[in-house]
């Protein structure tokens, strides 16, 4: 039961950092559903094309999402404190907490796009998209499960 409850500590701790919407969270990452919610007040948001802000749309949804997926385990350990279904709970939190980071990278990738695509054009900015998706893919999920793979016995 120990392991359990340090495994939804950590879950929580990793969670529960961020403050979603501003251009930096609170480690001083950027952030960049915070980035996407001040473009519209820029002057020059006027000049995307409809390619861009069908990219920008969707970059606000999956930020959204994103946050929504991230911080449900969160809340979710908040109304359910001690009412001993914690095993569900991490389960439930892993589930969320990996949808909510897929959601991000979308995110990111989209993000990438619009603004190369809005400096440099729309081919070279889905392009660029793609490219820092799976950057990250590579970085979050590959990367992880080839040092896991490499590791031969338990923590």
């Amino acid at each position: 039961m120990g392991a359990r409850r340090d495994s939804w500590r950590a879950v929580g701790q990793k969670l529960g950092r961020g403050t979603p919407g501003t251009p930096c969270d609170a480690d001083g990452h950027p952030d960049p559903v915070g980035f996407l919610l001040i473009l519209p007040f820029q002057s020059r948001f006027e000049e995307l094309t409809a390619d861009l802000l069908t990219i920008y749309l969707c970059a606000v949804l999956f930020g959204t999402l994103a946050i929504a997926l991230i911080v449900a385990p969160v809340t979710a350990h908040r109304i359910f404190f001690r009412l001993l279904v914690k095993d569900r709970l991490v389960l439930w939190g892993d589930r969320m907490a990996k949808a909510g980071l897929f959601c991000f990278a979308v995110t990111v990738g989209l993000v990438v796009a619009l603004v190369i695509g809005f400096l440099l054009g729309i081919s070279t900015g889905i392009i660029a998209g793609i490219v820092s998706f799976l950057v990250v893919a590579l970085l979050w999920v590959v990367l992880p499960l080839m040092v896991v793979r490499r590791t031969e016995g338990p923590e």
